[in-house]
């Protein structure tokens, strides 16, 4: 297998994609859908890219995938330049719109996007069959495509990206459109993956997905970052909350009112529930204590920010199309 040689910087980590100050706007686009974008991922790691629609998520793996060009700013893949032939080899890309033949069989495609990719004879039968495993298509490798349900070409169309054996593997919604055991054997089969040492940059609107899969998080919009680190990092960049249980007589709408006059943001759950945010740690912690010492608290939970509350935190409410 070609593979890129990796570039240690001075802190001695290496990275499988680099992009400094990159730049790209759309023809008639009001703004740009990258706009200076600068991020690293780590060699090794599962890396989920987070952004609402419109947020340069797709823009930036074309960019990585060689579909685009950008105007400004550099791509570097495992410390080469993007134009350079052995970083693309490096990368495999399995877009949102499913590349595949419909009239040609499941082995038929992977025999013709192999040769496509300079494999032949032995290499490319055992490379076919390694990737109708992954796929879990081995008993319907001589049907057409065309009879597939959408599970299964999805799972086809990631088993095409992996045929020369990437080092870095670009997702781009992989799991639009599939049912669960689809989903199930697509997660199974990007989990060894990247056991084995591949490096997987993943795109989705779906957080539990990221939660589950990366260890690592970037979250983009309007073309810029807006944050980056592992997804504990990332969901604890804000304080924790306090979710309050009250007893019979207790109002979770006057305590949440004596709150607000000490700076907490608040939530009213219920009759008998409550829950108090600050980014102020040592002031939330302090007025919850007032709040218990004062009677009619039964319990009190800490309750950490999920991945999702962090992303609307950080990009908005307001939905986007």
């Amino acid at each position: 297998m070609n593979a890129a040689r990796p570039r240690s910087d001075g802190d001695g980590d290496l990275y499988a994609l680099e992009a400094r100050d990159l730049a790209f706007t759309f023809p008639l686009a009001a703004r740009p859908a990258l706009d200076q974008l600068a991020l690293r991922v780590r060699a090794g790691s599962f890396t989920g890219l987070l952004g609402p629609n419109g947020a340069g998520k797709t823009t930036l793996v074309n960019l990585v995938s060689g579909l685009l060009t950008a105007e400004a700013g550099s791509l570097r893949v495992f410390g080469r330049s993007i134009a350079e032939r052995e970083a693309r080899r490096a990368i495999g890309s399995c877009p949102q719109e499913l590349a595949l033949y419909p009239t040609l069989t499941a082995a038929e495609n992977l025999r013709f996007f192999g040769r496509l990719s300079g494999l032949r004879g032995a290499r490319l039968s055992d490379r076919v069959e390694a990737c109708l495993a992954i796929a879990r298509l081995v008993a319907e490798a001589d049907r057409r495509v065309e009879r597939f349900s959408g599970g299964m070409k999805r799972r086809l169309n990631l088993g095409v990206a992996l045929l020369h054996e990437p080092r870095l593997l670009l997702l781009d919604e992989p799991t639009v459109g599939v049912d669960a055991p689809s989903r199930l054997a697509i997660f199974g089969a990007l989990e060894a993956l990247n056991a084995s040492g591949t490096t997987i940059l993943y795109t989705t609107h779906h957080m539990a997905e990221v939660e589950r899969l990366c260890d690592e998080v970037i979250v983009i919009d309007h073309g810029r970052v807006l944050a980056a680190g592992t997804t504990a990092q990332v969901c604890g960049a804000r304080a924790p909350s306090f979710r309050l249980t009250l007893g019979a007589g207790a109002s979770a709408a006057a305590l949440a009112a004596e709150a607000e006059t000490a700076g907490l943001r608040t939530r009213v759950l219920g009759e008998n529930e409550l829950e108090l945010t600050s980014d102020d740690l040592a002031a939330l912690t302090s007025a919850v204590a007032r709040l218990v010492a004062g009677g009619g608290v039964l319990a009190c939970e800490t309750v950490r920010p999920s991945l999702e509350q962090r992303f609307l935190a950080l990009t908005g409410e307001e939905l986007r199309d």
